[in-house]
C-alpha cells in the first residue's frame, strides 16, 4: 500500500507541473480549464521509479474532465461516475467557506442522504474521508506553490521595472515586457 501510495504521488506531482511544450498538460486555450479528454503519456516517470527493472511499466492514461459542464455525455451514461463527479464538486464548494474536514464530513453525509455513492461512501467512509482529504490538500497546495510563483514573478518584473526606469531605460522596459528571452538577459544583468 505504501509503494502504491508513492507511486500515486509521484505520478500526480509529475502530471501536475505545468510545462507548456509536454501536450500532457495543456490547457483549453483561453480558459485555463484542462481539456475534456486528454492523453497523458508518462512512461519517463515509472522508468525513474521502476528503473533497476528488467521491464518497465509503461502508462498510456484518458484524462477526462468531469467536473461540472463537462462530458454530459459520459456522465449521463455511467451513475458512478456522475456521482464521483456530484460528490467532489460539493467537498470543493463546501472548502471554500469551512474546515476541510469538516466540508468532507458534509459531502459524505449528504451524499450518503441522497443517494450518490451511497453504498461505497457507507461501506468505506473513514477511507474516502481520508483520501478526500489527502486529494484535496494536495490540490490545494499545488495552487499555492502556483500563487506563490506568481507572486514572486511579479516582484521580480516590478524590481526589474524600478530599476531600468531608474536609469532611463524605458524602450528596454518595453521590450522586456514582450520578449521573453530579452527580459531573462535583463534579469541576468541587474542579478535579479
Amino acid at each position: 500500500m505504501k509503494k502504491t501510495k508513492y507511486t500515486d504521488t509521484a505520478f500526480k506531482q509529475q502530471t501536475t507541473k505545468e510545462n507548456p511544450a509536454d501536450p500532457s498538460v495543456r490547457k483549453n486555450p483561453g480558459t485555463g480549464d484542462p481539456p475534456a479528454i486528454n492523453r497523458i503519456y508518462k512512461a519517463r516517470l515509472f522508468e525513474m521509479i521502476f528503473s533497476r527493472k528488467k521491464e518497465l511499466l509503461e502508462l498510456l492514461a484518458v484524462v477526462v474532465n468531469i467536473n461540472p459542464g463537462h462530458n454530459a455525455g459520459l456522465l449521463a451514461a455511467c451513475k458512478t461516475l456522475r456521482d464521483y463527479s456530484e460528490y467532489t464538486y460539493r467537498v470543493r464548494s463546501y472548502a471554500r467557506h469551512m474546515d476541510l474536514e469538516d466540508a468532507v464530513e458534509q459531502g459524505i453525509t449528504e451524499c450518503i442522504d441522497e443517494d450518490i455513492l451511497a453504498d461505497f461512501l457507507r461501506r468505506f467512509r473513514a477511507e474516502a474521508k481520508s483520501v478526500s482529504i489527502y486529494e484535496y490538500d494536495e490540490e490545494r497546495h499545488m495552487r499555492s506553490v502556483r500563487e506563490e510563483g506568481r507572486i514572486e514573478g511579479e516582484k521580480r518584473f516590478a524590481d526589474l521595472t524600478q530599476r531600468l526606469l531608474q536609469d532611463g531605460r524605458t524602450q528596454e522596459l518595453l521590450q522586456a515586457a514582450s520578449d521573453k528571452t530579452y527580459r531573462e538577459q535583463l534579469y541576468r544583468e541587474y542579478q535579479l
